[in-house]
């Protein structure tokens, strides 16, 4: 049961992030001008690293590749995109509270994904244990 709940879990962290990364892939441009918006460095090449980041660690974690790697450095991820994308401390009103709900609600999802990267992916995985 243990390793079915792993698989489980890893299936079901995996959706949010792949279709984030998607929508991001096909805009771009406009993900860029985003970015820069929200005051992240080198927008252009962020929107790169956070397409890799919401794409390529999402599938490892599914297959069980690296799971304890990938997990980790999306946990970081997810921590840097809540910092930038949902600045709650520098808000007031509707803003804040809807922004304070989603970093509060990327912070379990963080939480989530460190205590994977601690079990690793189980022994449904390619590779068992990573």
């Amino acid at each position: 049961m243990h390793d079915l709940g792993l698989l489980i879990g890893r299936l079901m962290l995996a959706p949010m992030f792949l279709t984030a990364g998607w929508s991001k892939l096909s805009a771009v441009n406009a993900t860029a001008g985003y970015f820069s918006s929200h005051g992240i460095p080198y927008p252009g090449a962020a929107v790169y690293l956070a397409i890799l980041a919401e794409i390529g660690l999402p599938v490892l974690i599914i297959l069980g590749l690296h799971t304890r790697l990938a997990a980790f450095a999306l946990m970081v991820f997810t921590l840097a995109a809540t910092y930038f994308g949902h600045p709650f401390w520098a808000q007031t009103g509707a803003a804040a509270d809807a922004n304070q709900i989603m970093a509060l609600k990327n912070l379990a999802i963080a939480g989530g994904l460190l205590i994977l990267s601690c079990t690793g992916a189980g022994r449904m995985a390619l590779r068992p244990g990573s």
